[in-house]
């Protein structure tokens, strides 16, 4: 596939056909660790999301009071 800008070529976009199995593979495998991860820290996806969103509302309260 040919990429323009204003008529003329300025690149070329080749896909690229990836190995599903092995990217489900390590999607399966970096679940597991952060499984492992939670249960070492002894907490749950919920108190880390709920951390996370409680982290994003503070700073967007600082970015709108500067």
């Amino acid at each position: 596939m040919t990429i323009t800008r204003h008529g003329q070529t300025v690149g070329l976009f080749i896909p690229v056909h990836r190995d599903r199995k092995a990217d489900i593979a390590a999607y399966a495998e970096a679940a597991q660790k952060a499984n492992a991860l939670l249960e070492e820290w002894g907490t749950s996806e919920d108190e880390v999301v709920t951390e996370f969103d409680a982290l994003r509302r503070e700073d967007r309260q600082a970015e709108q009071s500067t």
